[in-house]
């Protein structure tokens, strides 16, 4: 994992994290935007979740661009036709993306629990989302 500087630009209601050594222009655009919505709520040691969160969105649409020239399915070496691996790695940076917007309360639903509302809908599909 690349290291950290944290920004002296405190902010009178949080802080920007200057963004990990190593990040593409992309991940950098990323990590200020998402940082810059989050500066309320965000401390020091949030940056380490923030990398988790811009390092599997990139994750995320790399795997999409490659399975969109490549296919979902490909042929495996011994001639059969098999899922794309890229499919899973992309469900798996997916998962960890949504459990990053999550703590971050960066979800609808997540968002009106915090504000201690629950969304009026189906409780068995409530059920199923809280897991």
């Amino acid at each position: 994992m690349g290291r950290f500087k944290v920004s002296d630009k405190q902010l009178s209601n949080g802080f920007i994290p200057n963004h990990p050594i190593g990040l593409s222009k992309e991940g950098i655009r990323l990590w200020n935007t998402i940082a810059e919505k989050l500066q309320s709520e965000l401390m020091e040691i949030d940056i380490y979740a923030l990398k988790g969160l811009v390092d599997n969105l990139l994750l995320v649409k790399q795997c999409s661009k490659l399975l969109s020239t490549e296919g979902l399915v490909i042929k495996s070496h011994s001639g059969f036709m098999q899922p794309n691996p890229l499919i899973s790695i992309k469900n798996k940076a997916e998962t960890f993306v949504l459990k990053y917007l999550k703590e971050f309360n960066m979800t609808p639903y997540s968002r009106k629990r915090q504000r201690g509302t629950t969304p009026k809908g189906n409780d068995e599909l409530d059920t199923f989302l809280e897991g």
